[in-house]
């Protein structure tokens, strides 16, 4: 029952995902970024995160894009935790997205981000129960909106 409950959830945020990212152009207030990462192992291919933020509705989601591939995969944002550092310092943040394929949960990917820098990205399969990690790749950054320069 909770699965089907869970699924149900992510379905009805994935829609509003897709309503939120057509109209984005009509609606001014939603922050788009995006972020490059590169596999520390060999295995897989880079990564590009892109994720939106309408601070108004409250919503948020996200896709990603493997280097070399023609197709978006979508993220609908499950939780984000802060841990408040020290002496004034920006807090440490943990996000997670669950991915959709086919109307399916086949993944998470899971971002760290410490203090004011972003800094890795888990993805785990959960068909595999493999999980694979990836580091920010500053050098692949290219202006707002137009992804990584691979």
């Amino acid at each position: 029952m909770h699965r089907q409950k869970l699924k149900f959830l992510v379905k009805i945020k994935y829609l509003a995902f897709l309503f939120i990212i057509f109209s984005i152009p009509a609606y001014s207030d939603v922050t788009q970024e995006s972020y490059c990462f590169s596999p520390v192992k060999n295995r897989p291919a880079r990564i590009e995160l892109r994720t939106y933020f309408d601070e108004d509705a409250g919503w948020q989601g996200a896709f990603v894009k493997y280097e070399n591939s023609k197709e978006t995969i979508p993220l609908v944002f499950v939780d984000s935790i802060e841990d408040q550092t020290q002496n004034g310092n920006p807090a440490d943040r943990t996000t997670k997205w669950v991915e959709v394929v086919h109307g399916l949960i086949t993944g998470e990917y899971e971002m760290e981000n410490k203090g004011g820098n972003v800094g890795s990205l888990t993805y785990k399969n959960y068909k595999s129960q493999k999980s694979f990690g990836f580091v920010f790749d500053m050098g692949a950054q290219r202006t707002h909106g137009l992804g990584c320069d691979w």
